[in-house]
C-alpha cells in the first residue's frame, strides 16, 4: 500500500524538502509534511510564485477589498504553520540550497 510505503520513508527522513508551488499545495505533499511534522523531522518549502511580489504596490492592494480580484495567492495556512513550526519556507531555489547546506554543515534549520 502506496500510503504505508510513503509514511514509512517519511518516518525514516532526516529532513523534508517539500515543494510547495502551483494551484494549491499537492495533496500528498501536504500529507507528507504532517508526518514530517508529528515525527519532528525538519521542513523546508520551496515556494516560487510571483504572485507573492508587490506586497507594496497599491493597486494590488486595493483589489483585495474587490470581489474575486485577488491577485496575491492563497496557502494553505495550516500546511504552512506547520513547515514553519518544524523549519522555514524559502522564496527561491538560491535560497533553498542555503538552508539545505545549514542543516548539512549545522544539523539543524533556522525557524
Amino acid at each position: 500500500m502506496i500510503a504505508l510505503a510513503d509514511t514509512k520513508k517519511v518516518e525514516e527522513s532526516q529532513l523534508m524538502i517539500a515543494l510547495l508551488d502551483g494551484v494549491t499545495i499537492d495533496s500528498g505533499v501536504a500529507s507528507e509534511i504532517g508526518i514530517a511534522y508529528a515525527n519532528h523531522i525538519p521542513i523546508l518549502g520551496l515556494y516560487t510564485d510571483s504572485r507573492q511580489q508587490g506586497a507594496d504596490n497599491q493597486q494590488k492592494l486595493e483589489a483585495l477589498g474587490t470581489v474575486a480580484e485577488n491577485q496575491f495567492h492563497y496557502l494553505n495556512l495550516y500546511t504552512v504553520g506547520l513547515i514553519k513550526l518544524n523549519g522555514q519556507v524559502y522564496p527561491s531555489e538560491e535560497a533553498l540550497l542555503e538552508g539545505i547546506q545549514q542543516f548539512v554543515t549545522q544539523g539543524k534549520v533556522d525557524e
